[in-house]
């Protein structure tokens, strides 16, 4: 069994823990071709070949949502899919459509993530700066306090009243 996942659409080996999760499987059939299988629920599902998913992934880099005549001519011009019906076909790139808006969003919400931490670190910093300010003004307010009541009180003064 082999896996396999595009890294959108780019010649690069790399992949990051995103791209893992996302990750396919793809079995090699016998003669290469496409095999179908049945899953626990009784539905039927296609395993490609690694051959057909590189196929299905150059046109997919080529035009994302490919119209049914061109689905159509990839089946006649590509020999190792010739055995794949075009619905299955069509149903691949909606998948593959799926996982690649997936992978943005998570892209997405990682970025976001990171500039909510910076902000969140930041507040933080800010927290601290300000209870220390507080305490400070605390202290200063209780030295006042004492200063007032060891002061002896005149009550010719003109403030008294």
């Amino acid at each position: 069994m082999y896996n396999f996942m595009p890294a959108a659409c780019s010649s690069s080996n790399n992949e990051s823990d995103n791209d893992q999760e996302l990750r396919i499987q793809v079995s090699r059939g016998d003669g290469g071709e496409a095999e179908q299988a049945t899953d626990a629920s009784g539905g039927k599902y296609v395993r490609y070949t690694s051959e057909q998913v590189q196929a299905l992934e150059k046109l997919y880099c080529e035009c994302p949502k490919p119209t049914l005549l061109q689905r159509q001519q990839l089946i006649r011009e590509c020999s190792i899919l010739r055995n794949v019906d075009h619905k299955q076909i069509k149903v691949w790139f909606q998948n593959r459509r799926c996982r690649e808006k997936q992978r943005k969003e998570w892209c997405r919400l990682q970025s976001l993530n990171g500039k909510l931490t910076a902000i969140n670190t930041m507040l933080m910093e800010e927290n601290v700066q300000l209870q220390q300010h507080v305490a400070q003004l605390v202290t200063i307010n209780h030295a006042l306090r004492r200063q007032l009541s060891s002061t002896p009180s005149h009550s010719d003064s003109p403030l008294s009243l």
